[in-house]
């Protein structure tokens, strides 16, 4: 099957929508938003909406809720990023310098395979995929401090530790804490007062919602691809849950979890954080968002506390 459908003008995208019972009060002021967002993505928050049978708009709806909508969710990507980022810079800090200081070769630790739970292919390639990325770190980083170490110490084909975490990613990061030794990877997790499986799959989670908002993606209602473990030592009995299609009860990826999530690790980080004050104060600046539809109400709120 060939995809037939033509482009249309701003003008044709703006009649579109109101052929569609969008409620428009101001055409010139849709076109606008229309010209800079781009229809296809503010589809997405149309959705909401519209009829999902036949895209007509509920009775009433204006662009007006819809812009809402979309402005509401861009200000929680920022919100998440903002916070993603001290809980990254975090965990870079912790691994890097308890593996470095810990063992002999610390500078240069993360090329000791021994220091790693290589026991299937999968884990093993993960390695030699972090060592290749960590290689051409050193290659290709426009980073000041990486091109003067390449000046000075011309010999060395590997960055040191301290100057590896600067340069990878969240999504990095996560890889190789997943494939750590299990003793260094629970004495990491107790720097935040938790389990590693616990830590593991709180980091990837975050990997998950990083990526999305990175990519200026939808985040406000939507489910992630981790789930945190149902069996959490800490954050079990605060969590949504739903019954998985084998009616086992299964943690909801979605964001009121990973606040819980992102909460917890920053209140062992930055005790007196305002990240949920921030969240309430986006809620109460868009009372017309419906927070149930984010797994948020009065109730689940306190268990923040």
């Amino acid at each position: 099957m060939h995809y037939t459908k033509p482009p249309y003008t701003i003008d044709q995208k703006a009649q579109l929508l109101i052929q569609r019972w969008l409620v428009v009060h101001d055409q010139e002021k849709l076109k606008q938003y229309l010209a800079h967002i781009g229809y296809f993505r503010l589809t997405w928050y149309c959705k909401y909406y519209q009829d999902p049978k036949t895209d007509l708009f509920y009775e009433g709806i204006t662009f007006e809720q819809v812009l809402d909508t979309y402005i509401f969710d861009r200000k929680l990507r920022l919100l998440m990023l903002d916070v993603i980022e001290k809980i990254e810079v975090s965990i870079k800090a912790s691994i890097g310098d308890h593996m470095s200081v810990k063992y002999e070769n610390g500078t240069f630790w993360y090329l000791d395979s021994s220091l790693f739970n290589l026991k299937d292919d999968r884990s093993s390639e993960t390695h030699t995929k972090l060592i290749q990325i960590i290689k051409q770190k050193k290659e290709n980083s426009s980073a000041m401090f990486v091109k003067a170490y390449k000046e000075k110490y011309s010999e060395e084909e590997f960055l040191p530790s301290w100057m590896v975490f600067e340069e990878l990613t969240i999504g990095e990061v996560s890889n190789l804490y997943k494939i750590l030794n299990d003793d260094d990877a629970k004495e990491i997790a107790t720097m935040y007062h938790t389990y590693f499986w616990d830590l593991k799959k709180r980091i990837q989670l975050l990997v998950n919602i990083r990526n999305i908002t990175a990519h200026h993606a939808r985040l406000r209602n939507r489910k992630f691809i981790t789930k945190p473990r149902r069996k959490d030592v800490i954050l079990k009995h605060k969590y949504t849950t739903e019954l998985s299609e084998n009616n086992t009860l299964e943690v909801i990826p979605n964001m009121f979890n990973a606040s819980l999530i992102i909460n917890y690790l920053l209140n062992q980080i930055s005790p007196n954080h305002d990240f949920i004050n921030k969240l309430e104060a986006l809620f109460e600046e868009f009372p017309q968002i419906s927070q149930d539809s984010m797994w948020f109400s009065t109730g689940r709120k306190q268990k923040f506390t």
